[in-house]
């Protein structure tokens, strides 16, 4: 039987890093699983999407002036990102996670627009073109999920973008079209 002190200092170190690590996967775990109506985790999400916005701007100002705007612009369109996430999930409607699509949506239409402006003739009319397509797909995707009553999704800080092909678009289905629904994303996924 040995008769060795657990306090010794080399323990200590051991206890206070084993510990620290422990607080931090749980600071971790807890950011990802919030629950709705969680007004820490909101504020503290829209307080971490100002200070990278910051910083964001910060780094653009030693750009050129064309590279500059666009790095405004998706700088602007990331702050956007992050706080209608974090809106969308303390309010924890599907309301909220559709109107937050919609803002994002557009916030990602306006940063490509500003690349796009810095290209000429024929080459910016075709980038115009495909970002308003993007954003049209977008709205579609988002309304697609509002009548789905589709949450953003939690673990992932993603909008949760449904696709005609995605399981999720199933769930307000009933019967046979619920189950040819399944059919088609299950063929879908396993499908290269």
């Amino acid at each position: 039987m040995s008769t060795t002190s657990l306090s010794t200092p080399d323990s200590l170190n051991l206890r206070s890093v084993g510990v620290a690590t422990l607080l931090l996967g749980a600071a971790t775990c807890w950011a990802l699983t919030q629950a709705a109506g969680d007004k820490v985790a909101y504020e503290q999400s829209r307080a971490e999407a100002a200070q990278q916005f910051k910083t964001a701007l910060a780094q653009c100002g030693q750009q050129s002036v064309r590279d500059k705007d666009v790095c405004q612009a998706t700088a602007k369109a990331e702050r956007t990102k992050r706080e209608q996430r974090a809106e969308a999930l303390y309010k924890g409607t599907p309301e909220a996670a559709h109107k937050a699509r919609l803002a994002i949506a557009q916030a990602d239409l306006q940063a490509s627009l500003r690349v796009c402006d810095q290209r000429a003739g024929a080459t910016a009319r075709t980038c115009k073109l495909e970002a308003r397509k993007q954003f049209d797909q977008a709205k579609a995707e988002a309304d697609q999920a509002s009548r789905n009553r589709l949450p953003i999704d939690k673990s992932l800080g993603e909008t949760g973008r449904v696709h005609a092909n995605d399981p999720r678009a199933c769930d307000t289905l009933e019967g046979g079209a619920k189950h040819a629904c399944l059919g088609r994303a299950a063929q879908a996924a396993s499908s290269p």
